[in-house]
């Protein structure tokens, strides 16, 4: 995404929308950290074309209760959005992140009802080389096609 130095999400939203012609009914969504957030609120806010068959969240945060301020990547109240546009919700978090506090899960959880979760542990940030748990559910949801 552009300027992840100095990230805006009005900039990664510019960007996304280049790349929303080319999805097909089906499209899997995979965001991690902000880039997860970018997803939330982008689905919270716009309707896409398509169908979303799975939407992935890896360590994402929900709100501004950590060290670091989101800015306008803040999420609105309500993401019916995503359950609206989206037929299956993953949310992937590691107990050990020092990042994204862990409690974000339960937090997306409450929001988006019927989203399935991985909990992990010694993943950190997932600065990890392979994270074979969501490499599986991704060749689950494909075959099922």
């Amino acid at each position: 995404m552009p300027n992840k130095l100095d990230a805006r999400h009005t900039e990664w939203e510019a960007w996304f929308d280049r790349y929303v012609p080319l999805f097909r009914d089906g499209v899997i969504l995979v965001g991690s950290s902000l880039g997860g957030m970018f997803l939330a609120k982008y689905l919270s806010t716009w309707t896409l074309p398509v169908k979303v068959r799975l939407l992935v969240l890896v360590a994402a945060p929900f709100d501004d209760e950590s060290e670091y301020t989101l800015g306008d990547f803040r999420l609105p109240e309500n993401l019916d959005g995503i359950v609206r546009q989206t037929e299956q919700i993953l949310l992937c978090y590691s107990k050990d992140d020092p990042v994204v506090r862990f409690a974000e899960l339960e937090k997306y959880s409450h929001a988006l009802s019927g989203a399935e979760a991985i909990v992990v542990e010694g993943f950190g940030h997932f600065a990890v080389a392979s994270f074979p748990e969501l490499v599986e559910r991704l060749e689950t949801v494909i075959s099922e096609g």
